[in-house]
């Protein structure tokens, strides 16, 4: 896969598709699978079309921990399905944009043949561009267009929105059948308090991209990805009430039989199961008493999702 900008040329025919993929869930999924199949049987190289930072970032700047996957994230998750991805800024020049001229770019700039858009499609200024109207266009600019079916699960489509409202109400169960695979968050281990240490549990500490979507605070069975192989964790989403009144939010994984330090590492966090909410102590026996109580849980749990 290649980056490449808006404003490139390319000779190749190509298939096209545009939209935020923010989460890249079993729905996209369907729509790529749908370009792939388009470019393959008429040799087109496969585009997608993407926003470096969601449309609702430009209107709510200061709106923190939104996206499901950041952009550099999503990007690995379409390497293998797409040949181009073009991202773009959405600003007032791009919201202002008619969807003929959105069409007519694509045909001249990137020789569009075939473009393929989701159930619930609209592109151009004020989302003008629904599919009866890209009909009319197609056929003015001579290229052929697809419109996708949604994927259900429990009779709705799945959607961005739907999964962080499983992750909202603790159902990362849920959220995982929707996305095709564990919820995770990624990034790099930092310095934290070393509260964990003290009482015998040691966390890995990662930094987030700031427009990451963060689960509810809580306990959570989890998988870490380190070097390529996959470890049984405890993950602390919370602020350690217990033991700071500073309420910041740490993002902290103890990976169960593990010794080695992993500061400056980048590590991967897999979300199988909320085991609790985050629960204030009145002391640090109590603490470590319920941690216990949480590793002998999550290793039953993590256990028959390994058989499973």
């Amino acid at each position: 896969m290649k980056t490449i900008k808006f404003e490139s040329f390319i000779a190749e025919e190509c298939a096209v598709t545009t939209g935020n993929f923010d989460g890249v869930h079993k729905g996209h999924g369907k729509i790529l699978d749908t370009l792939n199949s388009i470019a393959i049987n008429n040799r087109y190289k496969r585009i997608l079309i993407t926003f470096e930072r969601h449309p609702r970032l430009f209107f709510n700047p200061d709106l923190a921990h939104y996206v499901l996957s950041p952009h550099a994230e999503k990007t690995l998750l379409l390497e293998d399905a797409i040949d181009y991805i073009i991202p773009i800024q959405f600003n007032n020049d791009f919201a202002s944009l008619k969807p003929e001229a959105y069409m007519k770019h694509l045909v001249k700039h990137f020789n569009m043949k075939h473009y393929i858009a989701g159930y619930d499609h609209h592109i151009g200024r004020d989302k003008n561009g629904s599919f009866e109207n890209l009909s009319l266009i197609a056929t003015k600019h001579n290229f052929k267009l697809d419109r996708v079916p949604p994927i259900l699960y429990i009779n709705d489509p799945i959607s961005s929105s739907r999964i962080k409202e499983a992750l909202d109400n603790g159902r990362v169960e849920t959220a995982a059948e929707m996305l095709g695979r564990y919820f995770s968050l990624e990034g790099v281990v930092i310095h934290g308090k070393q509260i964990g240490r003290t009482i015998g549990f040691p966390t890995a500490n990662i930094k987030l991209p700031y427009d990451k979507y963060i689960p509810p605070l809580g306990v959570y069975a989890a998988f870490v990805w380190y070097e390529g192989l996959r470890y049984n964790a405890m993950l602390n989403i919370g602020t350690n009430p217990t033991v700071s009144n500073e309420q910041e939010l740490s993002v902290e994984a103890h990976i169960l039989d593990f010794n080695s330090s992993l500061y400056d590492s980048n590590i991967k966090i897999e979300l199988v199961s909320k085991i609790r909410d985050e629960i204030i102590f009145a002391n640090f026996e109590e603490l470590k008493e319920q941690i216990s109580r949480d590793k002998t849980e999550i290793c039953n749990r993590l256990s028959k999702e390994t058989e499973e």
